[in-house]
């Protein structure tokens, strides 16, 4: 189905765009860097997002906490393998593991209803961010997403249409 995205001047002219980057290569970064890629990429997209909308559909404050909460539960997970604990702190690091999945996750449907707003899109449409593959592909889905919004804004740009006479 074709998209009704239709960027305006100001987002073709704008200085601040989304840029297109692999998602294989984010899986690998996340790979490698243990998850520790996840909240460099949130935080990023979520300030590029608010700066392309010129609105702050989705709290860099709130973002903040999350990509904060997540390392934090990333660190102390780590941790924990070497430190005898008692039960009630192993209980608090997992209460605290499962208050940023999340967190993790309310900010992945706050960050698809603002992309979804940018594009206008509308169910079927083909901007359209599914519910259910933010739910399991959270962030990798988003940059397949922001992928396609960076192809269709290329193909829309000046440059890319063909010189008239």
């Amino acid at each position: 189905m074709q998209s009704t995205y239709e960027p305006s001047e100001a987002a073709i002219d704008s200085p601040k765009r989304f840029k297109k980057h692999s998602v294989w290569l984010m899986i690998g970064l996340t790979i490698i860097t243990l998850s520790l890629y996840l909240p460099y990429w949130m935080y990023t997209r979520t300030k590029t997002l608010n700066e392309v909308t010129g609105d702050e559909d989705v709290s860099q404050l709130f973002t903040t906490f999350v990509v904060s909460l997540f390392v934090l539960t990333f660190f102390l997970d780590a941790s924990s393998e070497f430190l005898e604990l008692s039960s009630n702190v192993a209980r608090v690091f997992k209460v605290l593991g499962f208050a940023s999945n999340i967190c993790v996750l309310i900010w992945a449907l706050m960050f698809r209803t603002a992309l979804n707003g940018y594009t206008k899109s509308k169910p079927r449409d083909e901007l359209w961010s599914n519910a259910f593959f933010t739910w399991f592909f959270q962030a990798f889905y988003h940059q397949y997403k922001i992928n396609q919004i960076v192809d269709i804004q290329n193909a829309s740009t000046p440059e890319s249409l063909p010189a008239t006479d």
